[in-house]
């Protein structure tokens, strides 16, 4: 199967994308469109994605759960763009715990 089947998200061309629909556990991909590319969201690789990119480069690939790895790391390889982990994941703490801001 090659065919990727994309739901759009927003006028300025975000999608995302189910990989493998067939699959009992259907896990959502997201490509955000931002200035100057794409940053790939929670990634499932598939044939046609990168078609589906085509026109802007991708800028980076990240995951928002540290068990969302996914295909994170060989798209970031192929792609040849840097994996983007948000700051929690890191390791790094929020500015706000507990719906306050710290001081």
């Amino acid at each position: 199967m090659t065919d990727l089947t994309t739901f759009p998200l927003d006028d300025a061309g975000s999608f995302s994308w189910l990989a493998r629909p067939a699959e009992p556990l259907r896990r959502a991909s997201t490509a955000l469109a931002v200035e100057g590319g794409w940053i790939l969201v929670d990634a499932v690789d598939h044939p046609g994605l990168e078609e589906a990119l085509a026109g802007r480069p991708v800028l980076g690939v990240s995951m928002l759960l540290d068990r969302h790895r996914r295909d994170t790391e060989p798209l970031s390889e192929r792609l040849g763009v840097p994996v983007l982990v948000p700051g929690v994941l890191a390791g790094q703490h929020s500015r706000h715990q507990h719906g306050h801001a710290e001081a």
